[in-house]
């Protein structure tokens, strides 16, 4: 009820642990589209490579929470693409992630982690990072246009996963598209391919 309430659309998460090929059928039947996902993981502390010139990455705070959301909007919004790229940021997600990125608590014994990186006092990337004493998951790594290819992104991933790893977890988890640059700019990290997954979804 609460998330009919609030106008969102519905989505079920398969992973092989489920009935896939039955439940993939009565979706699909009930028009349900199916978005693939790749799911990567790593279990040990990544090599830091070189960090851009004049990049700082600071913890994200209430003072530096717009700062975040911004970033993120330019790092991700803009014309979805065939291989990555998601297209205009709805508004509901934003405020979403602002609810979220302002609570303290996230889930009883889960510590979330964002991340902010500048370059002479400008946000130009962002990442987060939530984690248990065992498993994490890396979200939201991205960097705005005029910043790309210089290294930024390389160097929040690093800086987020190990942030994890240091911690004591397992293994640290990442999800995107398959077959796409991002799969391959994380394989290249050290992170190698754990599973197939899929995101049924009503468009």
């Amino acid at each position: 009820p609460s998330f009919l309430s609030r106008r969102r659309k519905l989505a079920f998460y398969l992973d092989p642990t489920s009935a896939t090929e039955a439940l993939i059928a009565q979706l699909e039947l009930a028009s349900y589209a199916m978005e693939s996902e790749i799911w990567l993981g790593v279990d040990h502390v990544l090599q830091q490579h070189n960090v851009p010139a004049g990049l700082i990455i600071e913890p994200v705070s209430s003072e530096n929470l717009e700062d975040f959301l911004r970033v993120f909007s330019q790092a991700f919004g803009g014309p979805a693409t065939e291989k990555d790229g998601y297209g205009d940021i709805p508004p509901e997600y934003l405020a979403a992630l602002r609810g979220s990125l302002g609570a303290t608590q996230f889930l009883p014994d889960v510590a979330q982690k964002h991340f902010l990186g500048y370059v002479e006092k400008t946000p130009v990337g962002c990442a987060s990072i939530h984690h248990d004493r065992t498993f994490a998951g890396l979200y939201n790594v991205g960097t705005i246009p005029s910043q790309r290819g210089k290294g930024t992104g390389t160097a929040l991933s690093l800086y987020a996963l190990n942030s994890a790893l240091n911690a004591g977890v397992k293994q640290a988890f990442l999800q995107t598209q398959p077959n796409g640059s991002v799969q391959r700019f994380y394989e290249k990290l050290g992170c190698t391919q754990l599973f197939e997954a899929a995101i049924a979804y009503k468009q």
